[in-house]
């Protein structure tokens, strides 16, 4: 059954300065009615988006979400909402002790393209009797076509893609993945990850965790 229509409210449909077109984007609406823009800052991006040369091919919701600095995040879950995505919370510990387990499963190259995407292994189905299901994976941007396009071709078995938020993501693929594959855990002399960031001296992992605790408290 398909998704019924989110209709606009009707005094601001029937004003003659907001493009019909900007609504016409689902998620856009969904923004709208939840607050999280107004209708000036949908004018404004709609034009800027009709403006921009680059923006062909590209959702005006994804254009409006990368121009807003408190609601951009906010956009992006609820984006993933809207076309099914569940979300999950990132716990640093668990995905270091699952990306332990399947460092091996991919080469150089697919481990790059997970970072570039923002794609994280973070675990396996239950399949019961101790078996391993489909495998799951979080993203913060599993909308995007490219993302499941990928792990279509990664996985021989099906997967499970979630929405994890951006900073939980960027956490662990920028700071505690590079030093696990760059130690060569779990993986054969040719299948070690070069990381593209600055490693942290001494005992990272240990810093890492650490510093994370201290997000925590002060939080």
């Amino acid at each position: 059954m398909s998704e019924p229509e989110r209709r606009v409210p009707d005094g601001d449909a029937s004003d003659p300065t907001i493009s019909s077109a900007a609504f016409r984007d689902r998620v856009v609406r969904a923004a709208f009615s939840d607050g999280i823009v107004s209708r000036e800052q949908i004018i404004a991006e709609w034009d800027a988006f009709v403006a921009e040369p680059t923006s062909k091919g590209t959702r005006f919701w994804r254009f409006l979400a990368n121009r807003q600095r408190a609601g951009r995040e906010a956009i992006y879950a609820l984006a993933a909402r809207t076309y099914g995505f569940d979300e999950v919370g990132i716990s640093v510990s668990d995905v270091i002790a699952v990306v332990r387990g399947v460092t091996s499963r991919f080469n150089r190259k697919e481990w790059e393209t997970m970072s570039r995407l923002r794609i994280l292994p973070i675990g396996f189905e239950d399949a019961g009797d101790g078996e391993q299901g489909r495998m799951l994976f979080a993203c913060s941007d599993p909308t995007r076509m490219e993302v499941n396009s990928f792990l279509s071709r990664l996985s021989s078995r099906s997967f499970v893609l979630h929405y994890a938020a951006a900073n939980s993501i960027d956490y662990v693929l920028d700071r505690v993945l590079p030093v696990l594959l760059s130690k060569g855990e779990g993986t054969t002399s040719n299948r070690v990850f070069e990381p593209n960031v600055r490693l942290v001296p001494l005992d990272p992992l240990r810093d890492i965790m650490e510093e994370r605790k201290g997000f925590r408290r002060a939080a």
